[in-house]
């Protein structure tokens, strides 16, 4: 796009010229420093560094995109590798609103990403879940479905707000919502607990957190042709999705920057 690395020796010789010349300075003082692959890497950056730079650009930002990796952050919450989890969704009548559906939806989302990102995380199937969720209408303990399927633990996501359009801004989206994120573990029981185990096994929550998403971050977006209130909703339902997943599966770093594209 700029020609080529003559013309851009040209264009902007002294910072060029300081650059290449700090690189090579640099590889004289590292021992057994290879002569041709590695020497061109190092002469690379050092010319795009030059390159950012004249043309005004924060430099912080090109070693952000130059850097080999971005390092992952580590989950919140308990490891859950080598177990069998169910997640069981909960939201009240009155928070389901008019997304009657909004419970299982999430539920399904977040199993998408535990068994996809998870390291050796097995996930009851949804549809497993949800026939046990209405053969038990009542259920009170996350144990019991825990137990009832064999699984080692139980993610309750009790959703407290899920709200993508607010009333008081006709015509604009935000999404906002608060989710009760806990753990149940169903594990043998130590010694002197046997008494109280449940087919083998004693249950007792090892997590318990409150979540909050707000989407986008930077306020509402209009609601248009381009972003109806269904894509918004199945956009904002991926992210709270995402922020639940990171309690359990490590995540890259910019990955906590919002996606706000609807194209």
């Amino acid at each position: 796009m700029f020609g080529s690395y003559r013309q851009l020796a040209i264009a902007w010789p002294r910072p060029a010229a300081a650059a290449m010349n700090a690189a090579r300075s640099d590889r004289a003082h590292v021992p057994n420093a290879p002569s041709g692959w590695g020497r061109q890497p190092i002469l690379l950056a050092a010319l795009m560094w030059a390159v950012v730079g004249a043309a005004g650009c924060d430099p912080r930002m090109a070693m952000f995109f130059l850097q080999p990796f971005d390092p992952k952050i580590d989950p919140l919450g308990p490891d859950l590798k080598g177990k069998t989890v169910v997640v069981l969704p909960h939201a009240s009548l009155s928070t389901l609103g008019d997304s009657p559906t909004i419970d299982r939806d999430l539920a399904r989302e977040l199993s998408v990403l535990l068994r996809d990102q998870g390291k050796r995380i097995t996930v009851i199937p949804t549809t497993k879940v949800n026939t046990w969720l209405e053969s038990h209408p009542d259920w009170t303990d996350p144990a019991q479905i825990g137990r009832d399927l064999k699984a080692d633990a139980v993610i309750l996501i009790e959703i407290d707000q899920f709200q993508y359009q607010d009333p008081s801004s006709p015509g604009m989206l935000h999404g906002n919502a608060r989710i009760h994120l806990q753990v149940t573990e169903l594990a043998p029981p130590a010694k002197g607990e046997e008494e109280d185990a449940i087919d083998g096994k004693i249950s007792r929550v090892i997590y318990d957190e409150h979540v909050a998403t707000t989407f986008p971050e930077r306020g509402p977006v209009p609601a248009d042709s381009r972003v109806t209130p269904m894509a918004f909703r199945s956009k904002f339902l991926k992210q709270v999705a995402q922020e639940l997943s990171w309690h359990f599966v490590r995540h890259e770093a910019g990955d906590r920057i919002q996606d706000t594209r609807f194209n």
